[in-house]
């Protein structure tokens, strides 16, 4: 009898080691979809901060070619600043562009989009303002975005009047000597 104790014990204790086996690859398992999900959030954000780069770099090339010797404008001023609303409907022109929607400049109001922090920096104020404008914009500009944490982006972004966008490591700040993206 009592080797037919043992034997039971020795059977629990194996099965125990066995339902732990299962349970820590059930849990590897479990695992894998938040890593992709983290990945996929990571991906989707930067997509985002590319799209909307290409857009106010877009609008800032347009206005400075149509309104020049202007320079270049803040992207509230572009989304439509002489209607004193963002994103109000009015006639385009020097004062009021309209060139970009009120998501585009409220991301430079509020500072913060798509997990990125975001700040829009004026050069200096161009020596010339075109006739019909009420004030002479900017001979340069740079934007840079950031992500607020490792889980929003892997890369932090850079572009300026030369419409090239560059980005460095999280971590690291993104200027005009990062490389290209």
């Amino acid at each position: 009898m009592e080797n037919k104790m043992k034997k039971t014990n020795q059977s629990g204790s194996a099965l125990l080691i066995e339902m732990l086996v299962v349970c820590a690859i059930a849990l590897v398992f479990l695992s894998m979809p938040a890593i992709y999900a983290t990945k996929l959030l990571q991906a989707n954000n930067q997509s985002n901060v590319v799209t909307e780069l290409r857009r106010i770099n877009l609008s800032e090339s347009w206005f400075w070619r149509v309104y020049s010797p202007n320079g270049y404008e803040t992207p509230q001023y572009l989304a439509n600043a002489g209607a004193g609303n963002i994103g109000a409907v009015a006639a385009q022109n020097c004062n009021t562009p309209g060139l970009l929607g009120a998501e585009a400049a409220s991301i430079f109001v509020t500072g913060t989009y798509s997990g990125y922090n975001w700040t829009f920096t004026p050069g200096p104020t161009s020596p010339t303002q075109k006739s019909g404008c009420n004030a002479a914009g900017f001979t340069t500009y740079t934007i840079t975005a950031t992500p607020i944490s490792t889980a929003n982006g892997k890369y932090s972004y850079f572009t300026d009047q030369t419409m090239i966008i560059r980005f460095a490591p999280q971590g690291q700040t993104a200027s005009a000597s990062s490389p290209i993206w």
